[in-house]
């Protein structure tokens, strides 16, 4: 019997389109009943659904948002909203997976509403993978209609397991009589009245397939109102026990190992409303194999007294307790406080008092007496010692201000920021190093003991503290990697107080980086690092490589807000590089690349789905994907620019030179506009990738990081901007691959002639692009490509031509009106009217027009052997063209087609118009053959002239072989690329 409230409920929600729902179900029509109470009496049970599910729906996510004025990200956020509505809906089978671990989802329940308590578990329900069991306890509601909603569950999915207590115990004894009842090796934390994503545990399952060995997995997260449109995205750091202490940041889909719950104690009733935080705080405490998924797979409902929606105030004082309790078994002193934004761990009452050198690094007067006289005027803490790193000159000048508070340290060579606080640190006589910029303010006057809270662990090697603009705005709340210019800042201009994403400017974190401007080391950590790098990273990017070499130890570098201070603005090291004239190479952001590929391309506290949502210092697409690392000292610094990474000719021959390159020592790093395949095959190789959109809008930040290495080789003409940008700075070399689009492109432009005349070098692929070159009054050098191929010293003919079979002819190229397909299908069909023997046309490559692709397709007439595949990848395009008698080349531009190329290495008969680069190569009738023309009449009497010479092809093979060994091994290409770019 189905209650007038439930129906209220559901008619209420707005989720029940009854029109819909007799549309979709006609034998509720038959029935006459009212299509809700149908729903809720059986529908539900059957599974249908309440009312049509959209799926191009989302321009409610993203319409009229552009009024509330600037949004940080703004595309990739509306993008990742639509995409997790869309996920609660719809998804992709699960992979099958050999590891296939049972996990049981636990839902405790109190007079939950039964609507979306039915969406929590049809989110259950409908998941791709399928080893779970859901385990709902209601915790003595009470209510009828509830319990008749319970028990009907199982009937549903036998996978359901239902208990209805007698009796309100609270949350956690109804959440502990679900674990009782957990038969999974996993289990997984659920509110009643929110919802998974569809592919929420086959994402938990795909990640325990590669690490099995994981006792807790955590998530992103959405909250979601009533109708589950997203409102909020919570990307979360990875793995942090810093970000643990300010609140329960893993969130509510925590998926823990069983038995590490119940080692544990499950969970503690004196912790109800905060009982899963207490439980983190436990478990955390037991292991650290702790994994986070960067994916949004669960919705937090905002429904009124839910604490998505701000509800549940009582929490606040469980939360508190359990963070204490934390604290005690810890043997951490000091108290726990509740703050709006965060918890705080507040220890500055109850520390000890270890002696800190504030070490200050500069040589401008004024400044160094305005920081010294904001320390001693500004800090609370007593027991410190401030060290002035400056020159022997200025130290006369300043000892008036020296006493036994205040002492120097002589430093009279070049400048050098890491060198000089070295000296600093070496004349500190403190427990710890506080490194403090002469542009530094003390604000909040306890800020050293605030330091000093994290300072004091022991697994913590450096700790700063929030710097503010003197506007106010935050100039450092810790640093991020994988950014464009490689390292950036955090929340970066927000307001001090700013409570923008979840209030994380505002608490304790576990971070990648900290600024120079403040850094607080233990003394035994900054020497068992070797304090700061004097030679790799004598300015810029100190601070960097300090932090990594904590890091690399093992330690934590953790930022606090609660210390607080002014930060002017790099006077420290901007007062020096004013006196620089002449702009010097810096190698530093190199020497990262070098030195930490893995730490610059990827921040454990600031994933990629975390700055792409909350980074805005610089919106546009940046990604780092990181090579090996190599030795700082040998070779040259090499940029070879693509303007896309596709597994076609150029971006490929792009790879062959990173590989020579990278073999004769040198130190090479691609970057590129767009991803794509060919990124993998570098990495492979260890070399680390950039993709930057904007690389070729000559911007000034790919400028200033381009121009410090030695050679910047763009690869093909699309790369003139970036060229241009660097022209007289570093040494230049463009290499040309186009022929006729080239031309048309210079015609458009005739700047981009005076720019390849101020390139250093030009190289061109084949005769086709130096003659257009020769014509724009350029001077190049020819610079055939090269590569090894599987069975390039055998000769392979299809065992089809010698049995005297039809003759398979294929063409491989991209679809796009320059490839040509169309002029290849229309020559075969003439051919077939040429010759007696069966034709068989095979096309393969990706899609780049797709009105041209459809338009070839109607040339196909009934009866055409002619096949139009999609792009392969590199090892089943080789296996096709080992497979045919013939590869075509019918492009009506194309200055040295890499497939041709492959094909005489692997003994093919090569067919290709004149005016296509390769016909340098070709000796007509003894290599290959050439047609007058990419007419199809040309080609087709050219094709009909290598049939018809079949009994020669072997020894045609034979010559082109040999021209291939000659000219187009890798090692004859790395001989000329290295020989004229002097390496």
């Amino acid at each position: 019997m189905v209650q007038k409230g439930e129906l209220d409920d559901l008619r209420a929600s707005g989720k029940f389109d009854a029109e819909w729902y007799l549309s979709e179900y006609p034998d509720v029509a038959q029935l006459g009943m009212d299509p809700a109470e149908h729903y809720l009496w059986l529908g539900r049970m059957l599974g249908r659904s309440p009312a049509r599910v959209q799926q191009n729906h989302f321009t409610e996510l993203t319409e009229g948002r552009e009024s509330h004025g600037f949004r940080s990200n703004a595309t990739f956020v509306d993008f990742e909203r639509a995409d997790f509505a869309r996920r609660l809906h719809s998804v992709d089978p699960a992979p099958v997976f050999k590891y296939r671990p049972k996990i049981s989802v636990l839902v405790p329940a109190y007079k939950s509403p039964i609507i979306y308590l039915d969406m929590a578990v049809k989110s259950v329900i409908e998941q791709s993978y399928d080893n779970w069991e859901l385990i709902v306890v209601d915790d003595g509601s009470g209510d009828a209609r509830l319990a008749s909603y319970l028990k009907a569950l199982p009937t549903r999915d036998n996978r359901i397991k239902i208990q209805i207590n007698e009796q309100n115990g609270g949350i956690s004894v109804a959440t502990n009589c679900c674990l009782s009842l957990a038969s999974g090796e996993f289990i997984a934390l659920f509110d009643h009245d929110d919802i998974l994503t569809l592919d929420a545990l086959s994402k938990v399952v795909e990640v325990l397939n590669r690490r099995p060995d994981l006792d807790l997995i955590y998530t992103d997260e959405c909250r979601v109102n009533e109708q589950d449109t997203p409102i909020d995205m919570f990307r979360k750091p990875d793995w942090s026990s810093a970000m643990l202490l300010n609140y329960m940041y893993t969130g509510h889909f925590s998926v823990y190992r069983r038995h590490i719950v119940e080692r544990a104690g499950g969970f503690r009733s004196e912790f109800d409303f905060s009982q899963d935080y207490d439980l983190a705080l436990r478990v955390t405490e037991l292991t650290q194999r702790i994994y986070h998924i960067p994916e949004l797979l669960y919705g937090w409902r905002a429904i009124a007294g839910s604490g998505a929606a701000g509800g549940k105030d009582y929490a606040r004082d469980s939360n508190i307790a359990a963070l204490g309790d934390a604290m005690r078994r810890r043997n951490i002193l000091g108290r726990a406080v509740p703050l709006s934004t965060a918890n705080r761990v507040d220890r500055t009452g109850e520390m000890p008092c270890p002696s800190v050198s504030i070490i200050i690094p500069s040589d401008n007067v004024r400044h160094i007496s305005e920081a010294v006289k904001s320390i001693i005027d500004g800090t609370q803490y007593s027991n410190f010692e401030i060290v002035v790193v400056t020159n022997s000159r200025l130290i006369c000048e300043l000892r008036d201000i020296a006493s036994d508070k205040v002492r120097f340290a002589a430093f009279d060579a070049a400048f050098n920021f890491s060198a000089k606080c070295n000296v600093g640190a070496d004349a500190a006589s403190g427990d710890f190093y506080c490194f403090f910029n002469d542009d530094v303010r003390p604000i909040t006057r306890d800020w050293i003991e605030t330091l000093l809270e994290y300072g004091l662990m022991s697994d913590v090697g450096a700790v700063g503290a929030k710097l503010l603009y003197e506007d106010g705005k935050i100039q450092h709340a810790g640093m991020v990697t994988g950014v464009r210019n490689l390292v950036g800042t955090a929340f970066h201009s927000l307001p001090a107080d700013t409570s923008f994403h979840f209030n994380m400017a505002q608490c304790v974190r576990d971070v990648s980086l900290l600024c120079g401007a403040l850094i607080l080391m233990p003394r035994g950590v900054f020497h068992a690092i070797g304090g700061w790098d004097e030679v790799d990273f004598a300015i810029a990017h100190s601070d960097v490589d300090l932090c990594l070499k904590v890091r690399a130890a093992g330690l934590r570098c953790v930022y606090t807000p609660y210390a607080c201070l002014h930060h002017i603005g790099h006077v420290s090291i901007g007062h020096e590089e004013k006196q620089e004239k002449k702009r010097r190479v810096d190698k530093a952001d190199i020497a990262l690349l070098r030195k930490w590929p893995e730490e610059i391309a990827n921040d454990p506290f600031f994933p990629m789905p975390m700055r792409r949502q909350v980074y805005h210092d610089s919106q546009e697409y940046y990604a780092i994907y990181p090579g090996a690392t190599h030795p700082l000292r040998g070779g040259k610094d090499i940029l070879l620019i693509s303007h896309e990474l596709s597994r076609s000719g150029a971006p490929m021959v792009l790879v062959q030179m990173a590989a020579i390159l990278r073999k004769a020592g040198h130190f090479v790093v691609v970057i590129a506009p767009e991803d794509g395949p060919a990124r993998h095959d570098l990495v492979r190789m260890g070399v680390t990738v950039i993709v930057d959109e904007l690389v070729l809008n000559r911007q000034d930040t790919f400028k200033r990081f381009a121009r410090n290495f030695d050679i910047v080789l763009g690869n093909t003409i699309v790369a003139w901007p970036a060229l241009d940008l660097l022209s007289g700075e570093v040494e230049t070399i463009a290499y040309i691959h186009e022929g006729e689009f080239m031309r048309g492109l210079i015609d458009g432009t005739p700047q981009i002639a005076d720019v390849l005349n101020r390139t250093s070098k030009i190289f061109a692929v084949s005769d086709v692009p130096g003659r257009i070159l020769e014509d724009k009054g350029v001077s190049f050098e020819l610079m055939p490509y090269g590569f090894d191929i599987v069975d390039s010293n055998d000769r392979i003919v299809s065992s089809r031509s010698e049995r005297n079979e039809g003759v398979r002819i294929v063409v491989m190229g991209s679809y796009e009106p320059r490839k040509a397909q169309d002029l290849a299908i229309i020559a075969v069909q003439r051919l077939e009217e040429m010759i007696d023997v069966p034709v068989e046309l095979r096309c393969f490559g990706r899609t780049l027009d797709k009105n041209f692709r459809a338009e070839i397709e109607t040339r196909i007439r009934p009866g055409d052997s002619v096949m139009l595949g999609g792009g392969l990848d590199h090892a089943s395009a080789i296996q096709e063209i080992a497979e045919a008698d013939i590869l075509l080349v019918s492009s009506r531009d194309d200055p040295l087609p890499i497939v041709a190329t492959e094909a005489m290495a692997l003994g093919k008969i090569v067919v290709t118009p004149a005016h296509v680069g390769t016909t340098g190569h070709i000796v007509h009738g003894e290599s290959g053959f050439v047609a007058r023309s990419s007419a199809p009449e040309d080609l087709a009497e050219t094709l009909a002239e290598a049939i018809g010479q079949r009994p020669v092809w072997a020894d045609i093979a034979d010559t082109a072989q040999a021209h291939f060994r000659d000219t187009f091994t890798l090692d004859a290409f790395a001989r000329r690329l290295l020989s004229a770019m002097n390496l």
